[in-house]
């Protein structure tokens, strides 16, 4: 059961190899240019929206366009970098499920 539930939760955190299945890095490599031309161009209008004081709520924009930069730029790249953390982390586990402390010390040390 122990064993069903850690395959559960490594194909959950890792999302079964997703980010590193060559279709999705096609698919982003593709979509990158799209989305940063799609991002230039709402900063493009919320500019001009700025300059003729289309905007009342300011604040909001900025918080809006930070949490954009953050889910196209941010997530990503986050993503894969927790899939690497999860691997290097499932290699100082041993059988019977204990984290070998010295190995893991070892290592990050070196």
């Amino acid at each position: 059961m122990n064993d069903w539930i850690e395959g559960v939760a490594t194909k959950i955190i890792a999302l079964g190899g997703l980010y590193n299945s060559p279709g999705m890095k096609e698919f982003m490599e593709m979509m990158q240019p799209l989305a940063v031309a799609f991002f230039v161009v709402s900063i493009t209008v919320a500019g001009f929206l700025f300059m003729l004081n289309k905007i009342e709520k300011r604040n909001e924009v900025v918080m809006n366009v930070m949490i954009a930069i953050g889910v196209i730029v941010i997530l990503p790249n986050f993503m894969t970098i927790m899939e690497d953390i999860l691997d290097a982390s499932l290699e100082n586990i041993d059988a019977d499920g204990n984290v070998e402390v010295y190995t893991s010390l070892k290592h990050n040390l070196l």
